[in-house]
């Protein structure tokens, strides 16, 4: 298709309009690129216990060490993700858990220290 869209311009000198990206054969859309992963631990939430964590994210190349924090929070919940957790999951042990169906609810608060580079329409997957 470039080929075709450069053989035209020779012929007749004539730029195409590339307004339409979906007609642009020399742009690509945007893909995301992974700064790095963070991990949570979830044993606390054996406890029905609040969690509050700032988590390092790790680099995906290995190389670079820390790319920054996440600070994330969460907590046992209703199913609707906004009222408290029943009261039949709020145990002393995680053991009787066992068989209960239990929510939880996670929130993102704010990232930090990320490289400068990568900081434009930072998002987070999980």
């Amino acid at each position: 298709m470039m080929r075709d869209h450069l053989n035209q311009y020779f012929e007749d000198g004539v730029i195409q309009n590339y307004s339409d990206k979906e007609k642009d054969p020399f742009w690509d859309p945007p893909e995301p690129l992974l700064i790095g992963t963070s991990y949570l631990s979830l044993k606390n939430l054996g406890y029905m216990l609040n969690n509050d964590l700032d988590a390092k994210i790790l680099s995906s190349e290995g190389a670079q060490g820390v790319r920054g924090n996440l600070m994330v929070k969460y907590w046992p919940c209703a199913a609707d993700g906004v009222g408290e957790a029943e009261d039949d999951v709020m145990v002393d042990e995680p053991h009787e858990l066992v068989g209960k169906e239990v929510f939880f609810r996670v929130e993102i608060d704010h990232a930090t220290n990320l490289p400068a580079e990568l900081c434009k329409n930072v998002f987070v997957t999980y």
